[in-house]
C-alpha cells in the first residue's frame, strides 16, 4: 500500500554506519506539532541511505546535527514515534525556533469496514494500514481519521463508505499526530486530520475483508524487543 510522509524536522542526533554499497545515516529528528506550545513535538527515527559510489544519483543532501530539513519518504508507526526511510532530504535555512509547526503530512491507502460516526463534533473512522519498510519492522497499524462535522465537502466524500457492510479502500491525505494516553487504562493512538479522500474501491458482497479486532502492535512487538535491521539489508531505492 501507499504510505508516504513529508515534513520539516530538526536533526537532534545522527549515527553513521556502513551497509552494503551504502552509507547509512540513522537520524533522530523532532517535528513541532503546536505553534503555541514548544513542548508538543513528534519524534522521527529516520534512515537515510547514501550510495557509496558517488556517481549514483540520490536525493539526500549533506546535513549536520542542528539542521532543519525537509524530508519525504516511507513510514510506519511505533507507539510514540514514526520510523521513516527517507527518499529525499533537503537542508533548509531555518533554525529550530523559526521552524513552523506544520505537523507531519502523509498520503496513505488503507481499508476500513466501518461507517462514519460522530465523536465530539468530529466525524471519525478507523482505518487499517499495511506497510513494510524493512524485513524486521512491523507491517501494519491503525489510524483514526477525523474531520469536523461542518466540513460538507469531506462529508459528501465519505457518506457512501461501507453503507453495504463491506470493505472500502481509500486514498487519504492529511496531517498525522500521536495522541498520548490520558491514563493507565487508555492507549495512545495515531490521529489523521483529514484534508482529502478518494475512494479506491468498495468490493461487492458482505465481509469482503476481515480486519484485526485490535491494534496489531502488541507489547511483544514494541521497538525495544525487536531486533534492529541487519545493516547489510539494502534499502528501497524508489526515489520517486
Amino acid at each position: 500500500m501507499l504510505v508516504k510522509i513529508s515534513t520539516l524536522c530538526y536533526i537532534h542526533d545522527c549515527l553513521d554506519r556502513i551497509a552494503q554499497n551504502f552509507f547509512l545515516k540513522e537520524i533522530t529528528a523532532i517535528v513541532k506539532s503546536d505553534s503555541n506550545d514548544p513542548t508538543k513535538v513528534l519524534f522521527l527515527k529516520i534512515k537515510a541511505f547514501i550510495p557509496v559510489v558517488k556517481e549514483v544519483e540520490h536525493y539526500i543532501d549533506q546535513f549536520e546535527i542542528g539542521d532543519v530539513i525537509y524530508i519525504r519518504g516511507k513510514f510506519i508507526v511505533y507507539e510514540s514515534y514514526y520510523m521513516v526511510t527517507a527518499t529525499l532530504i533537503k537542508v533548509t535555512d531555518l533554525e529550530f525556533d523559526d521552524m513552523p509547526a506544520i505537523g507531519i503530512g502523509i498520503t496513505i491507502t488503507d481499508q476500513t469496514t466501518q461507517t462514519a460516526k460522530t465523536v465530539d463534533e468530529n466525524i471519525v473512522l478507523d482505518f487499517y494500514v499495511e506497510e513494510q519498510i524493512g524485513e524486521k519492522e512491523p507491517t501494519d497499524f491503525w489510524v483514526e481519521v477525523r474531520y469536523k462535522v461542518n466540513n460538507t465537502y469531506l462529508a459528501s466524500r465519505t457518506s457512501s463508505i461501507n453503507q453495504k457492510i463491506c470493505s472500502t479502500n481509500a486514498l487519504l491525505i492529511g496531517t498525522i499526530n500521536y495522541l498520548r494516553p490520558t491514563s493507565d487504562s487508555n492507549e495512545g493512538k495515531h490521529i489523521l486530520t483529514l484534508e482529502e479522500i478518494s475512494l479506491l474501491s468498495t468490493p461487492n458482497g458482505p465481509n469482503y475483508f476481515t480486519l484485526p479486532s485490535s491494534n496489531p502492535l502488541s507489547a511483544e512487538q514494541t521497538p525495544s524487543s525487536r531486533e534492529t535491521q541487519d545493516q547489510n539489508n539494502q534499502p528501497d531505492r524508489d526515489f520517486n
